[in-house]
Formats: structure tokens, sequence, C-alpha cells
């Protein structure tokens, strides 16, 4: 009898391995795994030898049939998890050895029924079971193995009370297992499957065969109900986890089943089949049922290659890898709060991914390669001139600008699609902050409820794989994280208080001049911030960002107040004006005015005043332009003085061309004008003296 597992109590803590001390020790979970492994197996073995010669009749061959199955060999990851359960919770590992035994002898019985069921001749490289004595006989020895695992149990100290909980605990969790093996061939005569069903059949086939091994041994050492059911639910997640990871190595790796694929071969929906079938059109849904409905031993291997070919257009792995780490954070944070749970939960997630290491990495390669990929190519596509731009940047900057830009451009996405509800934009702000703030952070609802935002075909497919921008900006390296983070989660505040009034209002309007630079500090001035931050962290000057605070931000108000103005005519058109209505009043207009060829004159009177403070903000972004140093900014001064001259020269138009306020047509400067700028700013990069002598220029303009 163990005294020291009566509930309340525990042992003295000094023979007990110090692995949970800190926060997160996932390796030294993993290490202490192997380390109890290779102390503990013997006795464990030992349990399950005598528990099999002691019950068993006289004679009986089923002890030999189910010690050949042991024999296959095994993680035997059920066998340790309750001793490591143990060690969480102060008990000595040896204490709980019986119940490992326990949880062993379960998993394998599953084994044994699972082979014949499947058809499958090998495992680990020896026959099966069924194979070896036959199907009658392999019903018989799994059958066996269930009963064995319930005298096991029985050998556990305590009082009578607690074995007997443990004993009702196996049965429930037996019965899970079960039903959960029952759902899945199910699940193989319907016509259609979801993610859910696939889900509610692994948290009982494999989720129960976590949630013993784990709640077993906190109730024999004591835990409280509150941290058993917490226990209880961090073991749904790894075991949905396993059986996730199970699935992706049978396609993609070795699992000693003789061939790879064999759960095509079985016709099982797996969770990348399933997401294969949800994500094909109907013509390859159909295809694809019809080889996983065929009979084994018609599937060729030509089969097996053309569903991977599909899975893979799917972006199935991708999909079932996203899914694990999603796990394993659900099953971290159901233990929040105790250090010793999250280092054991986390370190048992990342030893069940363990068999899958090389794979995860190699998609992840693939994965962060398209990542990059994709920002590069949907920049352009979004704003070619800042695309451009970028490119005259050292190439140390260029993916934390790019993806800071493209971070910006979906936080606006869902500012400006007014024609979505309110509830599901709000929902998306608050949702991208935290995508900002948080790695562990799920973007695919980000994906899935923002992907109808956006007013273009280009906007739209960028929020449709906004999971790749958030990824390529983790990617960033944290000092150019922390640089961007507040200025973008400014702008996204900004954005849905705006936003909010303009719902409430009834109409998108700005008050006065004063609201009109508000909003602009938040869409643009907010990005000047961001760039200075990061060309502060180039240069290596540490002040320059709250140096440059107030030119940084007239730097983005200028950008942003030549916009507005070059557009007043195509945002009139659709419905919108940024002018603010102070402005519009004092002079006799309303909105609708705008495009009125009778009111042009007293329109360009108001595009005159904002003009004239435009122009104020562009002296001070060319002093901006001028502080960063002619050697190590020297790529940096390229980069804001293109913007800050072509800004000079399309207000010019604006203010002095024919097309402002005219419907059909935009100021805008010519190609050849361009091409002169960028010369020019190639010039001044590197001199003060000609930047100088430009920037008075274009003051005159």
């Amino acid at each position: 009898m163990n005294e020291h597992l009566v509930p309340g109590t525990r042992p003295a803590p000094q023979p007990v391995r110090e692995v949970w001390q800190g926060e997160y020790e996932h390796q030294a979970v993993q290490t202490r795994f192997t380390e109890l492994k290779e102390a503990y197996w013997p006795a464990i073995e030992a349990q399950i030898t005598d528990a099999m010669a002691q019950h068993s009749p006289e004679g009986s061959t089923l002890p030999g049939m189910a010690a050949y199955h042991l024999s296959t060999g095994g993680k035997r990851l059920r066998a340790i998890m309750p001793l490591l359960v143990a060690e969480a919770f102060g008990v000595e590992p040896s204490a709980v050895v019986p119940f490992g035994a326990a949880c062993e002898m379960l998993h394998n019985a599953t084994l044994v029924h699972d082979d014949l069921q499947d058809g499958d001749e090998v495992r680990r490289g020896l026959p099966t079971v069924w194979t070896r004595y036959g199907m009658p006989q392999a019903v018989n020895t799994g059958d066996a193995m269930f009963y064995y695992t319930v005298l096991l149990a029985q050998r556990m100290g305590g009082t009578a009370e607690q074995r007997e909980a443990l004993v009702r605990l196996v049965m429930d969790d037996t019965l899970k297992v079960i039903d959960g093996q029952a759902r899945e061939f199910q699940m193989m005569e319907q016509a259609e499957v979801s993610v859910q069903d696939y889900l509610t059949m692994v948290e009982g086939k494999t989720s129960g065969l976590f949630s013993l091994p784990m709640c077993g041994a906190a109730l024999m050492c004591g835990a409280a109900d509150e941290q058993v059911e917490r226990i209880a639910e961090a073991a749904r997640h790894l075991g949905v986890l396993f059986q996730i990871q199970d699935d992706v190595l049978d396609l993609y790796g070795d699992k000693g089943r003789g061939a790879v694929g064999n759960d095509i071969r079985e016709g099982k929906r797996s969770f990348l089949v399933v997401h294969a079938l949800q994500a094909a059109c109907d013509e390859q849904t159909v295809w694809l049922r019809d080889i996983l409905d065929l009979d084994r031993e018609l599937t060729t291997d030509a089969m097996v290659q053309q569903v991977l070919d599909s899975l893979r257009v799917h972006g199935t792995l991708a999909a079932a890898i996203d899914e694990l780490h999603h796990r394993r954070r659900l099953a971290v944070q159901a233990v929040a709060g105790d250090a010793r749970l999250e280092a054991l939960v986390g370190g048992l997630a990342d030893l069940c991914m363990v068999p899958i290491s090389e794979i995860i990495e190699r998609q992840h390669r693939v994965a962060t390669e398209d990542d990059h990929a994709f920002c590069a190519e949907i920049l352009p596509q979004v704003s070619r001139t800042f695309a451009l731009s970028i490119e005259m940047l050292p190439e140390s900057l260029r993916d934390a600008v790019r993806v800071s830009y493209l971070l910006c451009r979906v936080v606006d996405t869902i500012e400006d699609d007014s024609s979505a509800p309110w509830d599901l934009r709000e929902d998306m702000f608050r949702l991208f902050e935290r995508l900002v703030s948080e790695e562990s952070y799920q973007v695919e609802e980000l994906q899935h409820r923002g992907g109808e935002l956006g007013d273009s075909e280009q906007e739209r497919a960028l929020m449709a794989r906004a999971g790749a921008v958030f990824r390529v900006y983790w990617s960033l390296s944290p000092a150019q994280r922390e640089a961007v983070r507040p200025w973008i989660l400014e702008m996204s505040q900004g954005m849905s208080e705006y936003a909010h009034k303009w719902l409430q209002a009834g109409s998108l309007q700005l008050t006065d001049v004063a609201d009109l630079e508000n909003y602009c500090w938040y869409v643009a001035g907010t990005v000047g911030e961001l760039l200075t931050a990061l060309f502060a962290l180039e240069v290596g000057d540490a002040d320059a960002a709250e140096r440059l605070y107030e030119p940084a931000k007239r730097f983005g108000l200028a950008l942003q107040f030549v916009n507005i103005l070059k557009d007043v005519a195509e945002d009139a058109e659709r419905g919108v004006c940024w002018l603010p209505q102070s402005l519009l009043t004092a002079h006799g207009l309303t909105k609708a005015d705008l495009l009125d060829p009778s009111r042009r004159e007293d329109g360009l009177k108001v595009i005159a005043i904002l003009a004239e403070r435009a122009r104020g903000h562009l002296k001070v972004a060319g002093e901006y332009t001028a502080c960063w140093p002619t050697d190590s900014g020297e790529q940096i001064r390229l980069f804001c003085a293109v913007p800050m001259a072509l800004a000079f020269h399309t207000l010019a138009e604006v203010v002095e061309g024919s097309d402002t306020l005219v419907r059909g047509r935009t100021p805008k400067v010519t190609r050849e004008l361009v091409g002169e700028v960028v010369g020019r700013a190639l010039q001044a990069a590197g001199n003060d003296d000609v930047m100088e002598q430009w920037l008075a220029e274009m003051a005159a303009l």
C-alpha cells in the first residue's frame, strides 16, 4: 500500500527530479521522458508480465500472443505519461508504475484490434498479431488485453475508493476509445464528412488514451477536481494533436507499416483527407472519394500518389501543421497558471511532434518562402509606387518595411469597407490588434471572416492570405517588431474610432481641419513614426525616433493630404469626401456640389487652403529627409526623397493644373517627371549641398 497516494498528502520531495521549475521547460520534459523510460520500463514490463501470468488460465496462449505484440516495440508514451504527471505533483514515479503498465496495455489492446480492422499486415517491421496468429486469435488477444488493463489498474496503492475511481475511469475512457474507433468506420460510409466529425471521432479514439494516463495519475496523486478537469481538457487537445501528427506521419513519413499512405488505401478520413474534401471542387471531391472507397487491394501506388498530389494542391499539410500548433496552444492554455503543468503539457506536445519534426521543418521552409513570395507579389498590386520605393532601401530593411505596409493595408481594408456589418468590422479590428501583439494567436479567423472585405480584387486577395503577412511579420527581428508594433496598433485603434463615429453619424464626414489632421495622423502620421523607428535601428541612432517624432508625423500628414487633394473628384464620384465640413460650409458648398462645374471655383478655394497646409507639411518632410546621415542613411534618404518630391510636384499640379475637381480626371505628374525626380534624388541622397538646393527648388513650386 502506498500511503503517500492518499489525497492531500505528498511524499518527501527529495527523490523527485526538479524539472518543473521555471516556465515552459519543454526540452526538460522530453529529456525526462527518456530518463524515466530507461529507468522504469523494466519495472513496467515486469508488472505486465506478472499480471498476465497470474491472471491467465493455466496453459493459455493469450499471454504469449499479447507478449508478441508488445515485443514489436513503441514509444511507450502511455506507460511513461503517468510517471511524468506524478513528478509534476511531487510524487515519486515508482508509485504509479502499475498504472503506467495498465495504460500501456490498454493502448496496445486497441492497436491489436486496429491492425485487424485496418488490414495492416506489418507493425514496426514485424507481422501483426492477426497476420501471425489469424483473425480470430487477434480478436481474442485484444479482448484479453482490455481485461489485463483493469487488473493492472487494480494493483495501484491508495484507498479502495481511489482504486474504484481509477478503474471506473479506465472503463469510461476505454468506451470512449472504442466509440471513437466505431465513429471512424462510420465516417468512411458517410457521403459528407466535416472537420468537426473528424474531431469528435479523434476526441474519443485518441484523446481518451491521453486523458486516462494523465487524469488517472493526477487523481491518484491527490489532485483537486478542478485540476483534473483542466488536465482532461489539455489531454483532449493533446489527443487531437497526436492523431493529426499520426495522420501526417502516415502520408509523409515512416510509421513502420510497410508502405507510405496506408490511410489512403484503407479509405480513412484523416485530417488531411477531410480538409482536402472540403477544399476541393465537386468534381475533385467525387474523384477523391472514389479512390478512398476502393478496396484496399485495388488501390495502386499511382492512386496514392495522385491523392498526395491533390492534398498538396489544397495546402492540406500546411493546414494540418497549423492545427498542430493551434492544439498545442490550447492544451497549454487549459492548464495556464500552473507552471508545472504548463511545462508538462507543452513538453508532451513537443514530444508527440518529434516523429514529424523534419516534415514540419521542411514545410516551414517551404511556407516561409511562399509567404515572402506572396508579400513581394501582392505589394505592387496594392501599391506599385511603394513597392518600387522599397527597392531603394537597404536589403536589411525591405522585409520589415514591406510587411509593415501590408499590415497597414490590411487594417485599412477593414476600415474602408463600410458595406460590411459593423460588428464584423469591430471584431476584425480587435482580432487584427491581437494578431499584431501575440504570435500564438490564430490568423485563420481573420482570413475566414475578413476574406470578403475589400473594395478591389487585390484587397480581397490580401485579406485571404493575411496569414502570410503576419507570419513574415513574426519572422522579423524582435527589435524590428517592437519598433513597428505600437504604431500599427495606434493606426488600428484610431481607424476603428473613426469608422464607428461615422457609422453612428450615418455618413463619412470630417468636421474641420483639426479633425482632418487627426484622422490623417492615424492613417499616415503613424506610418511616418513606424518608418522612423525602423530607420533609427538601421543607422544605430537610438535617439532618432524621439527626436524626429514631429517631422516624421508631418511627413505622413503631407503625403496623405496630397493624396486626398489629388483624389477629390474620384472620391466624390463614389460618394466619399475627405474635405472638412467647416471649409465646405464656409464656401457655401455641400459634398454634392464638388463636381458641379458651376461651383468649381468655390471648390478650388477649399482645395487651395488645404494645399497651403500640405505645403507646410511637405517643407518639414524635406527637413526630415535631410536629417538622415549621408553615409549609413543614404538609401533611407533616397527612399524618403522620391515620394516627398513627387508630392511637391503633384501638389503643384493640383493647384495649378486643369484636372482638379473635374469628373473623370485626376491631377498627376508625367512619367518623364518621375524619371527626373528619381535622378535628382539619386544625386541629392549622398550630398547635403545638392539636397539643400533641391529642397529649396521644390519649396518654391
